[in-house]
């Protein structure tokens, strides 16, 4: 989704293949949250992130970026958890 956090991690990139290997989807999304992927197949929400950059770090997937393989057709989640351990390391750093 265009303006999302993702398409700051993956700067020019529209659509790619996840591994996601799911048989349940996200049906009512909370006002708190918003979709930042969605899969062009079906239209399952496939990544969600708070909205409120100021409370705590939440986002979710629904493919499986640790089982990522390099070399595969599948998108590289290193930013997606370079991403994550930036924010875990800033929350600790304010403690």
């Amino acid at each position: 989704v265009q303006g999302s956090r993702l398409s700051v991690l993956y700067p020019g990139v529209e659509r790619v293949r996840v591994n996601s290997i799911h048989h349940q989807g996200i049906k009512d999304l909370s006002p708190e949250f918003e979709a930042e992927a969605y899969s062009v197949t079906d239209g399952i929400v496939e990544a969600i992130r708070r909205k409120d950059p100021c409370k705590s770090y939440i986002a979710a997937l629904q493919w499986h970026p640790e089982f990522h393989k390099p070399g595969a057709d599948t998108i590289d989640d290193g930013a997606v958890l370079e991403d994550f351990l930036a924010a875990v390391a800033a929350a600790s750093n304010t403690k």
